[in-house]
């Protein structure tokens, strides 16, 4: 293979002629460094053929027969020199030409210094390193404070290695034995001051009290366990003390597993003025166990514990070979700004918007038919507001409510697979069918090799929903694949396609310290076939692997957002989350009181016709009167109302307070539900209630009752 660091020497393929006669020179040229004109150094010549070339070694000296270089078989040869230490660093050559004398008389013919003419400038193996700055926000632009008061860092105590973001990629690392401030500011410099680098600002870095052991600036290179290992590093700092007295700084090489820290230059200020220090160092092979996103190199300025110093143009560039004092990377505050994507692109990610489906923030599901659930014998069960849980064994899926506020997802751990679902309206999707939309999940699992999963999406142009109500307990799923995306339906569904992307695979880690882990799945591509105007329903289907042990999967929250990046949802505060389901359930029970439960209340109680006693009558008749209900917000469509006794708790009951009854009458027997639409329900009288023995008196009659009004998908048409 070509090297171009083996210099042609064409101006050694002339023919030489001899000083004296003119004549073509027999003689010999000898080849020594430059810089030690007694040492010999080695020229080389070609062969091969493409692409195999090889440089092999010439004899030195080399010999010139009737004018031109000859190799060890007397052929001509081109020479290439090879300028060049060991370490890669220039060393140029030293050339004296002879002819064959009398002897060992030998004539000096000429010599050549300082060949070939190769200066750092132009140097090929300079060329190819790069000399763009690797670290982002290297002069400060952009910081994490007001730059008009700058902030003052308390310990609040004893610390070690304690971690405060003062600037986009910068952290400062503090080590104390007590309570410790520091103060941090940031200064603008004028162009005037001609400071070398010429930047825009400095950070000023204050130790003011506190017993400080360690004090470091440092910028971690996320997903680069060992980069530039086995080449060559290149720092630069410019530094300045702000208090009179000489300060040592060093910048260092620390890979997040490594035997030791690579001290790339160690500078000391002066008493005052600007000093650029700079340093080159080569790095050994990787020795970094960890991969990515685990591994990670720091960059840390280790500053003085007890000096005010001023930092600014902090540089390291990767070299492929030795290059002393490599030039600080000058660019305008623009392009550093643009460099710091990196920094807000995760931060962008991380705005919720609202989320098309509703209720999977599960901080905020009401659950208002029960936090805990047992599925029991039954295919599919609503578990919480909007919230199926498919299971394909007996009694393999349970919720419950987790603490901090989210939803524990149990598998019992026998053989089998579970799945999470949400029915779509027909207005809801369309939404969905308009845009790209994403899925982001955040939650983890207390299974140690982690569960994994499939998210996907599905549309049908039935005119009604599998039924999850008893009886039936079935939801579109029928059964699923080994990686959780259904393959067998009740119903005729399509998928809504990610085309080039496919499955919607992921994997829920596990997570020892019970921390949220974002899962992004980004891009369900619309297309128009995916669009499909006669469309009825939709689902949305998060189904899970087998597992033959069991555990808990905890989640946060399931948000999708139109979109081709995948966000949280956004946080909507209880009482509106609440109103936005009561569209599928109403129940007039306070929160984490259920259906049937004897309470009072929240009961709902409504006035009742009665008779005066009027001697000489010696019976008093209690009758009942019409009422009716509203709902607090417009249902999905006319809902299923069932009425509860609030003493009892019984079903199709209402409590009676009257002149000669206070019992539970049956709803059916005295009351017909005449009329029910989105927004309430009305329920005439059938009668007379009791005839009651004299009394003095006549109280008002009462009825009271909670309600529940149903109208959520796959039960109610």
């Amino acid at each position: 293979m070509l090297d171009e660091r083996y210099v042609t020497a064409i101006s050694l393929n002339q023919v030489f002629l001899d000083k004296d006669t003119g004549e073509p020179l027999n003689g010999y040229a000898q080849f020594f460094e430059d810089n030690s004109r007694s040492t010999p150094k080695l020229v080389y010549q070609l062969t091969g053929a493409p692409p195999n070339y090889t440089y092999v070694a010439l004899p030195n000296p080399v010999d010139i027969v009737n004018g031109v270089c000859v190799d060890n078989s007397g052929a001509n040869t081109a020479i290439y020199a090879f300028p060049y230490d060991d370490l890669g660093d220039l060393d140029l050559y030293y050339v004296k030409i002879f002819s064959n004398g009398v002897g060992t008389d030998d004539i000096l013919q000429e010599q050549r210094q300082a060949w070939p003419n190769i200066t750092a400038g132009d140097d090929p193996t300079r060329t190819e390193n790069s000399i763009t700055n690797e670290l982002s926000n290297s002069q400060f632009v952009e910081v994490l404070f007001n730059d008009q008061y700058g902030v003052s860092i308390s310990t609040g105590g004893a610390v070690t290695n304690a971690v405060y973001d003062i600037a986009p990629d910068w952290q400062l690392i503090v080590s104390s034995n007590s309570d410790a401030t520091i103060a941090i500011s940031r200064t603008a410099i004028a162009g005037s001051s001609n400071i070398i680098t010429n930047p825009p600002y400095q950070l000023e870095i204050d130790p003011q009290s506190g017993s400080i052991t360690s004090l470091k600036l440092s910028q971690k290179l996320n997903n680069n366990p060992d980069i530039w290992s086995n080449g060559f590093i290149a720092g630069s700092i410019v530094a300045a003390s702000l208090d009179g007295i000489p300060h040592t700084i060093e910048l260092v090489y620390a890979p997040s597993i490594a035997p030791a820290s690579n001290i790339i230059l160690t500078g000391v200020t002066g008493d005052s003025g600007y000093t650029r220090f700079s340093g080159t160092i080569e790095l050994d092979a990787g020795t970094n166990t960890n991969a990515p996103p685990d591994g990670y190199v720091l960059i840390q300025i280790i500053l003085p514990t007890n000096g005010q110093m001023a930092i600014t143009s902090v540089q390291v560039v990767g070299l492929n070979s030795d290059e002393e004092d490599v030039l600080y990377d000058q660019q305008t505050v623009n392009r550093q700004e643009d460099y710091l994507f990196h920094y807000y692109n995760s931060l962008i990610q991380a705005i919720p918007v609202p989320s098309i489906i509703q209720g999977w923030d599960f901080k905020v599901n009401p659950a208002q038919f029960g936090s805990s659930v047992s599925m029991g014998a039954v295919a599919s069960q609503y578990l919480w507001d909007q919230l199926i849980g498919f299971q394909s064994a007996n009694s393999l899926l349970s919720v419950s409510r987790a603490v901090p506020r989210s939803l524990t997802v149990s598998h019992a751990g026998s053989a089998g697979q579970i799945a999470l679902i949400q029915y779509i309206d027909g207005s809801d999707l369309n939404q969905l069918l308009s845009n790209e939309f994403s899925v982001l999940i955040k939650a983890y699992t207390d299974l140690a090799a982690g569960i994994g999963g499939t998210v996907s999406f599905w549309q049908t142009t039935d005119a009604t929903l599998p039924n999850v109500a008893a009886g039936t307990n079935l939801s579109l799923v029928q059964t699923l694949d080994s990686n959780g995306k259904p393959t067998a339906f009740h119903g005729n569904w399509t998928e809504i396609p990610r085309n080039y992307r496919g499955d919607a695979r992921f994997t829920i880690p596990f997570n020892g310290d019970a921390l949220w882990q974002p899962i992004a799945i980004n891009g369900w591509n619309r297309s128009t076939n995916a669009i499909n105007g006669a469309a009825t329903y939709g689902a949305i289907v998060v189904g899970f692997e087998a597992s033959s042990s069991a555990h808990n999967i905890v989640v946060d929250s399931i948000s999708v957002t139109p979109g081709a990046l995948a966000v949280p949802v956004a946080p909507m505060p209880y009482n509106l989350t609440l109103l936005a389901l009561q569209k599928y359930y109403e129940k007039s029970y306070g929160e984490d009181v259920y259906a049937g439960t004897a309470t009072v209340l929240g009961a709902q109680s409504f006035i009742q016709a009665h008779t005066v006693l009027i001697p000489p009558a010696t019976t008093i008749t209690d009758s009942t009167d019409a009422f009716s209900i509203r709902y607090q917000g417009v249902k999905r469509v006319t809902p299923n109302v069932t009425l509860y006794s609030p003493i009892t708790g019984a079903a199709n009951n209402v409590y009676y307070y009257g002149n000669t009854i206070t019992s539970d009458i049956t709803v059916s027997g005295h009351y017909t539900l005449s009329g029910n639409s989105k927004v309430g329900a009305y329920y005439i009288a059938a009668g007379t209630v009791n005839t009651g023995s004299i009394i003095a008196s006549s109280p008002l009659n009462v009825m009271i009752l909670h309600f529940i009004a149903d109208s959520r998908l796959g039960i109610v048409l």
